[in-house]
């Protein structure tokens, strides 16, 4: 059985408790939702170890964003918001660009994770843990 322990395991501002989090505790897995700012500003300082977390633990880390979207939602200006900002998730998780954040000062860069570590990140992972979420039932 594996335990899914949102938001980086509420151990967010040191991506080294995360790890020990994840080492005690050998079948859980975290997510990032509402945490890839503080990813950021970790990066702004030691970019590689942030890189190296996310690359070791790639099998345990789901991408979530805490926004919330439904039918009743029509609101353009929010619907962007919110696009906006699953575009500068990925931004961050996939490219080498400069960056900026509202949240802090420092300029950070994107981490260019491998497309594999990307794909586990906001696919695979959760497909895994959640099995059969996706199946839909057959007609006849």
């Amino acid at each position: 059985m594996t335990d899914d322990a949102v938001h980086l395991a509420s151990l967010e501002w040191d991506v080294d408790r995360v790890a020990d989090f994840l080492d005690r505790f050998p079948n859980a897995d975290v997510d990032l939702a509402a945490r890839l700012v503080h990813l950021e500003y970790q990066s702004a300082s030691d970019r590689q170890k942030v890189r190296r977390f996310l690359i070791h633990y790639q099998d345990r880390i789901l991408y979530g964003s805490d926004a919330s979207y439904g039918p009743q939602e029509a609101d353009a200006a929010e619907i962007a918001a919110l696009h906006a900002d699953w575009v500068q998730d990925w931004r961050f998780l996939v490219t080498s660009d400069f960056m900026h954040s509202d949240d802090f000062d420092t300029a950070f860069r994107g981490l260019r994770l491998p497309r594999t570590v990307v794909d586990k990140i906001y696919r695979r992972n959760a497909e895994r843990l959640f099995a059969g979420a996706w199946d839909t039932p057959q007609t006849h």
